[in-house]
């Protein structure tokens, strides 16, 4: 399927194509399922959890999401083929890491996808994909929402790849495009489901590795925060690490607190070198 209204360039996602790369990256763990247009890759993952119970992992894409979610209820809408709106479902006792790090390694595999294709991205904690603008401002290019529905596990993944300037959601947000970065859909559709089927390794997947990899990625770290609680006084403090069950630790007037869930304003960057004095 090819082009509509507001993507007259774009072209829809080919299902063959991605079964041809997954199948390169020895990869046929989950099952994949392609849809024309939706309103949340999450809701339509639960209306198919039955077919979870012959496979590992159940995918579902869309080219088009219209009433996606993000953290806090936000809304998450892709346009018509200028965008990646998945989600992936996976059964909690097959998950080789702690749930409260499942959107941390989400993030982790995103990244790294991006980057075996030509493209840099960082990690917002929690769960933002970020990069930089030629002012050095912080853009959003994704993020990941995770949610726990009896003993299955819904991993929702969006990614601003071709989105114009006028497309934009906020004035946070930047694309692929926009970074300078040509990335195929399919191609890096491919190496995050590849990625993310490490999460049921128990033999490959070590905590300690993983998540030092993430806090290497983390932009957090190292940064004078604001961070917005649902219930209580918003926070001010530096960042200084992240722990192995995912939660930030941020240290205010000389004591460190642990924080598991917030919404995170990064106010100004900190000399990393202060964080070993």
């Amino acid at each position: 399927m090819d082009s509509k209204l507001g993507g007259a360039h774009r072209r829809g996602l080919q299902p063959a194509k991605i079964a041809q790369e997954l199948q390169e990256l020895e990869n046929t763990w989950a099952k994949v399922e392609i849809f024309d247009s939706v309103s949340s890759t999450n809701d339509v993952i639960l209306e198919h959890l039955s077919k979870l119970a012959l496979f590992d992992g159940l995918v579902v894409i869309a080219d088009e999401q219209t009433k996606g979610r993000g953290r806090l209820e936000r809304e998450w809408t892709s346009p018509w083929g200028a965008g990646i709106a998945m989600s992936i479902a996976l059964n909690k006792q097959k998950t080789q890491i702690p749930i409260s790090t499942v959107p941390l390694f989400a993030g982790l595999c995103v990244i790294q996808s991006l980057e075996s294709l030509g493209a840099s991205a960082q990690l917002k904690w929690p769960n933002d994909i970020v990069t930089f603008d030629e002012q050095d401002v912080l853009r959003k290019l994704g993020g990941i929402l995770v949610q726990l529905h009896q003993d299955v596990l819904v991993i929702g993944i969006g990614l601003n790849v071709d989105l114009t300037e006028s497309e934009l959601p906020t004035q946070m947000a930047i694309s692929l495009s926009l970074a300078g970065f040509t990335i195929e859909r399919e191609r890096l559709i491919a190496r995050i489901i590849s990625n993310f089927s490490e999460i049921t390794n128990s033999q490959n997947l070590k905590l300690e590795s993983w998540m030092d990899q993430y806090r290497k990625a983390c932009c957090t770290i190292g940064q004078e925060l604001r961070i917005s609680q649902v219930a209580g006084e918003a926070l001010v403090g530096r960042a200084i690490a992240v722990s192995n069950d995912g939660a930030l630790q941020i240290e205010i007037d000389g004591v460190v607190r642990d924080i598991s869930v917030g919404d995170v304003e990064h106010v100004r960057a900190v000399d990393a070198t202060a964080l070993t004095d």
